[in-house]
């Protein structure tokens, strides 16, 4: 992606902002980013930890050879994990409800549309062209977008849930 591409989504982002805000609630803007920036740092930090307990338990006990649990099990953990490395952060900066959840909105907004992303590449590559895709659009592999940024997302996810929920009492 260029600067400009960068700086183009980063317009938009003010402009949904500013549309939806307002002006009712200052630096909302600056607020999501940087809230978005540090759980997404802290979900990788998590996801790194939270495999590595699953891998410890998993040499002690057998989890058995099921994928899609020792994987349930990875994302819970890590989410769990990034409740806690957050959780003074979340309390000093970002205690209001009303940011945690447009940063759930963002979170969710990206996983639909790496979804979409996935559909689209998928689709755009079964079809039989006399021009090359490739020429036509820069696309993105889609499996390493989906292994790194999925789990991190579904992380980040988890922990805002948790927080949302223990601002709520």
């Amino acid at each position: 992606m260029t600067l400009f591409n960068i700086i183009l989504v980063l317009i938009m982002f003010l402009a949904i902002d500013y549309l939806a805000n307002l002006g009712k609630k200052k630096n909302a803007f600056l607020q999501t980013a940087l809230l978005s920036t540090l759980l997404i740092l802290t979900a990788f930090i998590a996801l790194l930890l939270g495999v590595s307990i699953i891998l410890l338990i998993s040499a002690v006990i057998d989890l058995g050879n099921d994928l899609f649990i020792t994987g349930l099990l990875m994302i819970l953990t890590s989410g769990i994990i990034e409740f806690f490395l957050l959780r003074y952060f979340i309390k000093r900066w970002f205690n209001d409800v009303w940011t945690l959840t447009v940063v759930e909105y963002f979170i969710q907004w990206l996983l639909v549309y790496l979804t979409l992303y996935q559909v689209m590449t998928q689709s755009l590559s079964r079809i039989k062209l006399e021009v090359d895709i490739h020429t036509l659009f820069h696309i993105l592999n889609i499996e390493a977008l989906n292994l790194t940024l999925l789990p991190v997302l579904l992380i980040s996810w988890i922990s805002l849930i948790m927080h949302k929920i223990n601002l709520r009492q």
